[in-house]
């Protein structure tokens, strides 16, 4: 049987923004990782300060070493 896989769920809050054209990246501080999430501007748009939580799928992962390189193929 195969193994359903779960996303992975984070709370955080809006540390600083940046507009990049269309879409905006939000830097994230989820209780310690630093995460980021760009969005199109046409969705929600949030503010610095602002408590926000994130989704994301496993496949959308991938390990990174101390240095920011890929770890695996």
């Amino acid at each position: 049987m195969a193994r359903r896989r779960r996303a992975n769920r984070f709370a955080g809050r809006v540390q600083a923004l940046s507009y990049l054209g269309g879409t905006c990246a939000y830097f994230i501080d989820a209780d310690g990782p630093r995460l980021q999430a760009i969005n199109s501007i046409d969705r929600t748009m949030f503010r610095e300060g602002d408590a926000v939580s994130l989704t994301v799928s496993p496949e959308d992962c991938v390990l990174l070493d101390g240095a920011g390189r890929r770890i695996g193929a």
